[in-house]
């Protein structure tokens, strides 16, 4: 199957595969075993940079995130474990015209490059990111787990922003102009 990623590290090229890491570098060890135990296929780059990163200076923005991410995976953890886990996804968008909404909510620190992708169609599912956004001047984790619940049972809201979750591998095939 095809969709559409962001690179916003600017690093991949035609021809290059995403799969999951390892991440065999977490201190103290017994971090690493709880890392290993819960994803022992290993983590996709969120879930390395909002569950198990260490030691990076957090602005608010980032630390906000990491709280939603969490509270959004505990809920999956909980109530949807057959869903794929964020943290073992790649973020992608079946259609060019979503794409372009992404394209301007997105931060894009290293610039941006859009790519068509391959993937197992058997590997990802379809979500609405609208349930990610709500009022963070008035956070509440009860507010985060009833969006939650929103997300992992497939509900899309009034004003969806569709993303779909794959699960690497992923393999890029050409660069797309918007």
């Amino acid at each position: 199957m095809k969709a559409f990623h962001f690179d916003r590290t600017m690093q991949y090229k035609a021809g290059d595969v995403i799969d999951l890491n390892q991440l065999n570098d977490i201190q103290p060890p017994a971090l690493g075993e709880i890392v290993s135990e819960r994803y022992p296929e290993g983590m996709s780059r969120q879930g390395s940079v909002y569950y198990a990163s260490q030691g990076n200076e957090l602005d608010e923005k980032k630390v906000r995130l990491m709280h939603i991410e969490n509270v959004f995976e505990y809920e999956r953890r909980l109530h949807f474990p057959h869903r794929t886990s964020r943290f073992q996804s790649v973020f992608a968008s079946r259609e060019l015209s979503v794409v372009k909404i992404w394209g301007d909510e997105l931060d894009f620190p290293f610039g941006k490059r859009l790519w068509e992708i391959e993937f197992d169609p058997s590997n990802y599912i379809e979500l609405d990111a609208a349930w990610l956004i709500f009022d963070y001047k008035n956070p509440s984790f009860l507010t985060a787990a009833y969006y939650a619940q929103k997300y992992w049972s497939g509900e899309f809201s009034n004003s969806p922003k569709p993303e779909l979750l794959i699960k690497p591998p992923i393999r890029f095939i050409r660069e797309v102009q918007l």
